[in-house]
């Protein structure tokens, strides 16, 4: 592994070369051609310096720069950020579309080849060209930051391993959720969300640290057996979303004002994903219970022309419903303040962005009480907060029904939403990010790789061959595969089918006593009398 450099030359490495990628980028020569140094500067190798500026290798997928959602606006915001903060990011991502940038926010961009998923359309990616390994050999970062869930993220564990570097990964989409909705057809026993944990444990375990986006969520995966799991916080752009958008002219074309009489109309929007896993079908339920309410819906999605035609067929007919697409900048901005109601129907948030970015926008918010909308809103004060499933839909439209009939509550609440969310500001969060949970997945790197006695000093080689980079993450897979058929598949399905069967056997049973007591009653004996159970 060899041994640290000695003070004295990991001094002289530390003032000639504090930034051997850029320094020599600088000399005009290509850093992927040019000898690095074999010995990391002693500036690099300090686990709890983090004033100056931090180095990051940051992997995420799918790509936030050309899929719209709210977690591409976290990760931009973050690298907005870390920007003025004056830390250096190389970011890896998989993108096939023909808008893929080559950097953002002045970061490069490391775009590699990927697949579009079957059950919902995003670009992923397992790095076959071994972009990320280019990353690092070349970029040298301090630490690496991987999203989840994420075949990316296999190869960023990959990569942690070979180069013995810091690995945090934050946790975006709740797997489970989506397994659930998407597989519900073939969801046996619920083995599909049992195989979704059993996933998040096994690559998350394998991290220093475990980002999530809310404190429920956080407790969750604690409960499911994730280690040292901590909350990314969350922000909002209070100057992008802000009251001051209401526009009528807004209001008019997503369907809040009668363009015959120019009469307003109760209206209520959704923004987002235009999927079946945000539950969008559930507010046919409250139009239908509201005939005067309104609904705009704004985003894009694989579900779109099934619920326009379909679902929602006849109230886009009489008007009642309206599609708008994707909006972004001023026009998405518009469209938050000029609303009366937002809704969210979906209990698969891990976070809910679209919620704050409402609440900042003086629009008070009806959500359900599942996933990490909760953490937003405070229900009664800043929005409502419904039962989720369907069994809450009655509840959520009750919920919309209180706010729509009132409007004093509405601005009351409005205001109250808009107060919360200024206390959330993405520098705020950013910060909290680089210097609190980023330092903390290096200390806990740090002190792993003393206990196994490896110095972070140590001499690392320049290069390693592709094919062990591939290697490893084919190892990784096979573990990864093993581990879900020993630990989802031999101990659960055995467990759940034993438990089917009693219940069904219980279920017989009574139904056999409860025909026998009727019989039992009609030839004018009491079941009692035989001590059948009722």
């Amino acid at each position: 592994l060899g041994r640290a450099p000695s003070a004295p030359r990991a001094a002289r490495l530390g003032a000639v070369a504090t930034d051997p990628v850029n320094d020599v980028a600088a000399a005009g020569v290509d850093p992927g051609a040019a000898s690095l140094p074999d010995v990391l500067p002693a500036s690099a190798a300090a686990p709890d310096d983090l004033s100056g500026p931090l180095r990051v290798g940051l992997m995420v997928e799918p790509t936030p720069f050309t899929h719209v959602s709210g977690y591409a606006n976290r990760f931009n915001e973050m690298l907005r950020f870390l920007k003025r903060f004056g830390d250096d990011v190389s970011i890896v991502t998989p993108d096939d579309t023909s808008e893929a940038p080559g950097e953002a926010h002045g970061y490069k961009i490391t775009t590699v080849p990927g697949f579009r998923f079957p059950l919902y359309p995003i670009c992923l990616s397992v790095d076959p060209h071994c972009g990320g390994q280019r990353m690092v050999e070349q970029h040298r970062p301090r630490l690496l930051h991987a999203s989840s869930p994420s075949f990316l993220s296999l190869v960023a564990l990959a990569l942690a391993k070979l180069y013995r570097l810091p690995l945090m990964i934050s946790y975006h989409t709740h797997l489970p959720i989506y397994a659930r909705e998407y597989l519900r057809p073939v969801n046996v026993l619920r083995i599909w969300e049992k195989l979704s944990w059993v996933l998040i444990k096994w690559v998350h375990n394998q991290a220093d640290l475990t980002l999530t986006t809310s404190p429920q969520l956080a407790a969750e995966l604690t409960e499911h057996g994730v280690k040292h799991v901590e909350v990314w916080p969350k922000g909002v752009d209070c100057i992008k979303f802000d009251p001051a958008y209401k526009s009528a002219a807004m209001r008019e074309r997503l369907g809040g004002v009668d363009a015959v009489t120019g009469k307003e109309r109760p209206l209520l929007l959704y923004v987002g994903r235009v999927c079946e896993s945000k539950r969008i079908q559930q507010l046919k339920g409250t139009l239908e219970a509201l005939p005067d309410v309104h609904l705009a819906i704004v985003g894009g999605g694989p579900s779109r022309p099934r619920l326009e035609s379909e679902v929602f067929g006849d109230l886009v007919a009489q008007g009642r419903v309206r599609f708008l697409g994707l909006m972004k900048g001023a026009e998405l901005s518009e469209a938050f303040a000029s609303a009366d109601v937002f809704v969210l129907p979906s209990d698969s948030e891990t976070l809910g962005f679209v919620v704050l970015e409402s609440m900042a926008s003086g629009v008070a918010p009806v959500g359900v009480d599942a996933g990490g909308v909760p953490d937003l809103i405070q229900s009664g004060e800043t929005g409502f907060l419904a039962r989720p499933g369907d069994e809450g839909a009655s509840d959520f439209t009750s919920k919309v029904k209180q706010l729509v009939e009132d409007p004093a509550l509405r601005a009351r609440m409005g205001k109250a939403a808009r107060a919360e969310a200024e206390r959330w500001s993405w520098e705020a969060a950013t910060s909290k990010l680089r210097n609190e949970k980023y330092r903390k997945a290096i200390q806990r790197h740090e002190r792993v790789m003393r206990r196994l006695g490896v110095d972070t000093g140590h001499k690392r080689p320049r290069t390693r061959p592709r094919v062990l980079v591939w290697g490893l993450v084919a190892y990784l897979f096979a573990g990864c595969m093993f581990t879900l058929f020993t630990e989802g598949v031999l101990q659960y399905v055995p467990v759940e089918l034993a438990r089917e069967g009693a219940q069904a056997v219980r279920a017989t049973c009574r139904g056999a006593c409860a025909a026998v007591r009727k019989a039992l009653v009609l030839l004018g004996l009491d079941g009692n009398h035989y001590g059948l159970p009722a």
